[in-house]
């Protein structure tokens, strides 16, 4: 895979290519730079460095090529950038200091044309989601749960984190994620996002 790394920072750039050795990794530093390498289009992903100030850059690029996939990642993350950046455009947000697996299946998951979003981040845009929408009535969606899992369903949709809802519910954390796959697979959504947005929906 081809990816444009725009970092100003050798540190950083040093990291993330031992991080992605499977990958061919091209190092740009400059606005210009990047630009002509859009316009070229032999890549498969542009890895950008929040710390560069970058919100015009990708705007430049998005307005060149609006299918350029663009993965920023923060040295400080939070879900004020974060939205910024995704209504820029960007398919990711994350740590610039990531866990090496995690990156590697970021990146995958973005190139086959996913969003990829740093746990923290989507707890906080399910909070900003929900906060004015009470709790689901309806049980349309809900119809086809267990009792168990339409409250964690609700737990969801209230923000908790699957640490909250084990402490809440007086349940193993490993039993919350078994519960939380039943959910996902019996309503047919693959995230916590989706869930929340088709509850919504319903009520």
């Amino acid at each position: 895979m081809k990816i444009l790394l725009y970092t100003s920072s050798n540190t950083l750039a040093n990291e993330l290519k031992s991080k992605l050795k499977e990958h061919e990794i091209s190092l740009i530093s400059s606005n210009s730079r990047i630009l002509e390498k859009i316009i070229e289009g032999e890549f498969d992903l542009v890895l950008f460095d929040a710390y560069s100030n970058s919100k015009e850059t990708i705007h430049d690029i998005l307005a060149l090529n609006p299918d350029t996939k663009i993965f920023v990642l923060s040295r400080d993350p939070n879900f004020t950038e974060g939205r910024e950046y995704l209504v820029l455009g960007v398919k990711g947000y994350a740590n610039a200091h990531m866990q090496e697996v995690h990156l590697n299946d970021a990146i995958n998951s973005i190139v086959d044309g996913n969003i990829w979003l740093y746990p923290e981040f989507i707890q906080s845009m399910i909070v900003v989601m929900t906060k004015e929408s009470p709790a689901v009535k309806s049980t349309d969606v809900l119809e086809k749960l267990t009792v168990k899992e339409r409250d964690i369903a609700n737990f969801i949709y209230n923000g908790l984190t699957n640490q909250e809802i084990a402490d809440v519910s007086n349940i193993t954390l490993r039993t919350v994620k078994a519960h939380i796959s039943s959910i996902f697979e019996k309503t047919g959504v693959k995230d916590r996002v989706n869930l929340v947005l088709l509850m919504r929906s319903n009520q």
